[in-house]
């Protein structure tokens, strides 16, 4: 919005603080020994890549195979909310998961958003 507005001073000065929240967590959340955030879950590895430049270039590609073989893993089914969730399909097709991202929108398996709209 600053820059929008022409406030460049303003701009700089967020920019610089993102940068700096980005790179701390990071810092805190990311387990380099597992190369996935805090605890796995997939809602953590989804927030952590949408958000612009929080995944440094040389952990993204892990942290983004750690979330497509976790949702492999639970039958091809996700485990997230409403935020995580709305992040989760462009992101899979960004990605090179476009068809991942299909499946799972169509699948009506339980737990699923078919399964919710075939289901009383």
């Amino acid at each position: 919005m600053s820059q929008i507005l022409g406030y460049s001073d303003d701009t700089e000065t967020y920019t610089t603080l993102y940068r700096h929240l980005a790179e701390e967590f990071h810092r805190v959340f990311f387990k380099s020994s597992d190369g996935y955030y805090t605890d796995g879950m997939q809602a953590a590895q989804i927030l952590a890549l949408a958000l612009p430049n929080v995944v440094p270039m040389n952990a993204r590609d892990h942290v983004l195979q750690h979330l497509v073989q976790d949702i492999q893993a639970k039958g091809n089914h996700v485990t997230t909310g409403i935020v995580s969730t709305a992040q989760l399909y462009p992101l899979l097709s960004d990605n090179g998961h476009h068809d991942l991202a299909v499946q799972l929108i169509t699948t009506i398996t339980y737990p699923s958003y078919g399964y919710m709209f075939n289901n009383p």
